[in-house]
């Protein structure tokens, strides 16, 4: 009996590991929308391939996110963690400083990332206040 518990509190103990492991997403981008100060919107896809795929690794039971780049991992701060919803912020310091709010619903997989239009330039002046970007984010595995 003693080793029949003993097996069943090591097998308790070694499962816990497996929901630590940590979960690649690949975030494809679909469409965006520009929102000017008169209440239009525009949608606009990427037709000259300049919008580049997200990749992401998360580890919920570490309330970890990385975002992986060309350049390296970098470990995303402040980060707000719900049953439904990762949300961050990105700040670029820049004149004026810019910040993008991002979110990733963890029941659709659909991450948007809203950000502003710079002061004083053409499209601020042509009436565009806020770009949204729409991805589609599925799991993914290393492939070697």
């Amino acid at each position: 009996m003693k080793k029949l518990l003993g097996i069943i509190v090591l097998g308790l103990l070694l499962s816990g590991n497996a929901y630590a492991a940590d979960i690649v997403l690949v975030c494809k981008f679909n469409y965006g929308k520009h929102h000017y100060d008169n209440g239009n919107v525009e949608k606009f896809g990427d037709t000259l391939g300049a919008i580049r795929d997200d990749i992401f690794k998360i580890n919920d039971s570490k309330k970890t996110l990385i975002e992986i780049r060309t350049s390296g991992e970098k470990i995303v701060k402040d980060v707000s963690w719900s049953s439904s919803v990762i949300m961050w912020e990105r700040r670029f310091d820049l004149n004026p400083p810019m910040v993008f709010f991002n979110k990733i619903n963890r029941f659709n997989g659909v991450y948007i990332s809203r950000g502003p239009t710079i002061k004083n330039s053409k499209s601020y002046e042509a009436g565009l206040r806020d770009t949204l970007w729409f991805y589609d984010c599925s799991k993914s595995k290393k492939l070697f």
